[in-house]
């Protein structure tokens, strides 16, 4: 293909330095031989809508969001405001058939996190679930996994007793940041308990992982989601390997 007529894939942020989506999609594209043109922009929150209006009608295959911006681009695909929007977030824009019709908004962040969660619950016998969760509520958790009453929210540094009592803990971004763990008092565990962690990349999480904990982690999601994006945009499966290794590299840097 020419440069005229490969399909395109945008990759948006506010700010959009030191995303490294860009990098991992173009080394899985390299990959398996598939020719499409990535670009990446920084589009300030203001200036949403007008971007991905853009995006649409100058026809780009894909578009992949940074977690900055996924309310915003799910409110503009429902054509509400962020006030009205009260659904999912949406970190992948893509049209189905290829370049036919509008761009079509899928939370595959969402999705991904919840098939990683019920696929390990499902090699541990399907247990109900306990749910300690430190940190702010948050959208991008899957609502479908566990119930509320199930779920216990504090924004305190957990007991031992309540991480000996939850089989799944979800690490999200406190009021005055990220709650600390206190993972050297933590049981040992024996792989079962799940710790899913919603901030920008905790630290205390490979002690927990050493410690006999699964853990699903910042750059475990951030693959996931290149990975079910890429799908979408293109019909083929990438090596999640490639993707990894490409995010690393970068990150190294």
């Amino acid at each position: 293909m020419d440069g005229l007529t490969e399909p395109l894939i945008a990759v948006i942020g506010d700010p959009i330095a030191g995303n490294p989506s860009q990098f991992a999609i173009e080394f899985a594209l390299k990959s398996l031989d598939l020719d499409f043109r990535v670009t990446s922009f920084h589009v300030q929150q203001e200036n949403i809508v007008a971007a991905l209006d853009g995006l649409q009608v100058l026809d780009f295959r894909g578009v992949l969001v940074d977690d900055s911006l996924s309310m915003l681009a799910a409110a503009w695909r429902q054509g509400e405001s962020i006030e009205e929007y009260s659904g999912s977030p949406a970190n992948c824009l893509s049209r189905s058939g290829g370049d036919q019709g509008d761009l079509i908004a899928t939370d595959t962040h969402g999705q991904w996190l919840s098939e990683a969660i019920q696929a390990h619950f499902a090699q541990h016998g399907d247990p109900d679930k306990s749910c300690l969760w430190l940190g702010n509520r948050s959208k991008s958790f899957p609502s479908d996994i566990v119930d509320k009453e199930q779920i216990t929210l504090s924004t305190r540094t957990p007991t031992v007793e309540a991480v000996t009592h939850a089989n799944l803990i979800v690490l999200s971004t406190g009021p005055k940041g990220d709650v600390p763990l206190n993972v050297d008092e933590w049981p040992t565990g024996d792989g079962s308990k799940l710790i899913v962690d919603l901030t920008d990349g905790k630290e205390e999480i490979c002690a927990a992982a050493e410690k006999g904990y699964r853990v699903i982690s910042a750059l475990d999601r951030q693959i996931g989601v290149v990975s079910k994006s890429f799908q979408l945009w293109t019909d083929a499966v990438p090596s999640t390997t490639i993707i990894q290794e490409a995010i690393e590299e970068y990150l190294s840097v």
